[in-house]
């Protein structure tokens, strides 16, 4: 837009009436609709779109009324001297663009200040905070893998295609069923790795936890076996990479997308909580997006069965993300989930989690401070929540009271979310990875494809849950 016209139209939005969308918004203050009026110019501005003599917009703003309190805000006058501001908007204005479908002709735009989120019908010029509905989506069909009979499966049944991750005691590898052609993720674990670093419990009760779980954004396990050196998992395959690698693309979410994720964490938990299993290594990396756009809760290397009022004492997870009483080693029960449900929320909202520091130790220090800042981008209600989930004191904890997980989705930042809508995947999902075939791994990093190689031969009565040797 060049700067007559950008002048012209700053002009012509300064003249906007706030009373005329007044109706439209039923009890907002003039000071809400003041906020509403100047992230408006701006999102315009940001937009570039040209102000010509027949256009809607121009004939929107210049039939409205004056009026004097915008002009004379400080506030404003500081935000128009301010070009990082229009920046922010432009950012802001893509990413609820693509994070948060919406029907035709709408836009979204989010106050960096307050952290609401503001729809605008570009045809209509009607400006709402509630949002408006978008057209039913079909959903994309994600194909239901059948799990495999105990003892009835062997290297022999897979063919062995490229490496989709790497870990401690050996790699994650697609494959696909010789007979019905139906594509998975094989988890192959070293025996002997295992047990020099002493983790043979952790990997019994992966397998173990991972066959009582049976939830649809958790991932499903299809069989087990085992050779003389080495431990398999039959994995559903998960299609479109670490929600990690999406945060990390898009820098932080919007309010809606974070609602979304955690909902479906929530759900999750909830029901792994009412198995007394927990799950302990939340994070970014071990959720995976489905083709349909939901998440999925891996690599279960951590979750542990812990019976109502017991405690458990390891030290086990992801620095950013431990919870104050297992730093401190003074007994965890699953209130630690919801503590790292808290970290995981402040993370997409802000893009970074509230401790940082270049050392485990360095984190834990802050972790035990407990000095957490809440950027502009974190609204009221989101703050609310995660002061409430990031309690130190675990029987204070959100989550970990006498409504449990109830109390969290009771929340008022969850208010619009249907949480039944959710869990059956009626929701239209933020954001749809890009899968071309079922074997499709353009979603996952690349990792050197060497042919895995022999170990230490390991009795299998040191894993009997996984089998005779195959």
């Amino acid at each position: 837009m060049g700067d007559k016209a950008d002048e012209q139209l700053s002009k012509l939005l300064e003249s906007l009436s706030l009373s005329e969308f007044q109706p439209k918004f039923g009890s907002a203050t003039l000071p809400e609709l003041q906020n509403l009026g100047d992230n408006l110019k701006d999102y315009i501005d940001g937009l570039g779109i040209p102000v010509t003599k027949g256009s809607k917009i121009r004939k929107a703003i210049l039939e409205a009324p004056s009026t004097q309190a915008r002009s004379s805000s400080p506030d404003r006058m500081e935000r128009k001297q301010s070009s990082s501001i229009t920046k922010k908007i432009k950012q802001l204005t893509r990413r609820g663009t693509s994070d948060n479908p919406l029907p035709a002709g709408w836009r979204s735009l989010t106050d960096e200040r307050t952290g609401k989120t503001y729809y605008w019908n570009t045809a209509t010029h009607e400006v709402t905070w509630k949002r408006p509905e978008a057209p039913a989506v079909p959903q994309l069909a994600v194909k239901e893998v059948a799990k495999y009979t105990p003892g009835s499966i062997s290297l022999e049944t897979f063919k062995i295609d490229s490496v989709l991750g790497t870990g401690s005691f050996g790699r994650v590898r697609l494959v696909q069923d010789k007979k019905t052609e139906q594509w998975m993720a094989l988890k192959i674990l070293k025996k002997q790795e295992i047990i020099r670093m002493k983790q043979e419990n952790h990997i019994k009760n992966e397998k173990t936890l991972l066959q009582k779980a049976n939830h649809p954004f958790i991932v499903n396990l299809l069989g087990c076996f085992q050779t003389i050196d080495s431990l398999y998992l039959v994995l559903e395959y998960v299609p479109g990479g670490e929600l990690f690698s999406l945060l990390r693309r898009r820098k932080s979410f919007n309010n809606d997308v974070s609602v979304f994720y955690a909902g479906q964490i929530v759900l999750a938990f909830e029901h792994l909580h009412s198995l007394d299993i927990a799950y302990r290594d939340l994070k970014p990396e071990n959720l995976l997006i489905g083709r349909d756009g939901y998440l999925k809760i891996t690599d279960f290397g951590f979750a542990k069965e812990v019976p109502d009022e017991k405690r458990t004492y390891t030290i086990c997870g992801t620095p950013e993300y431990l919870a104050p009483e297992i730093i401190q080693s003074r007994g965890h029960s699953t209130a630690c989930d919801w503590w790292a449900l808290g970290i995981l929320i402040y993370e997409m909202l802000n893009g970074q989690p509230p401790f940082e520091s270049e050392t485990a130790y360095g984190i834990y220090k802050k972790v035990l401070a407990h000095s957490i800042t809440y950027p502009r981008c974190i609204n009221d209600d989101a703050r609310d929540l995660l002061e409430k989930l990031l309690h130190p004191k675990p029987a204070y904890r959100l989550g970990n009271l006498r409504g449990l997980a109830q109390d969290i989705k009771d929340h008022p930042w969850f208010k619009d979310l249907d949480w039944q809508a959710l869990e059956h995947k009626r929701l239209r999902a933020p954001f749809y990875p890009t899968v071309n075939a079922d074997n499709d791994t353009s979603n996952f990093p690349n990792y050197s494809d060497q042919p895995e190689t022999a170990g230490d031969p390991v009795p299998a009565s040191e894993f009997p849950e996984f089998g005779e040797l195959k």
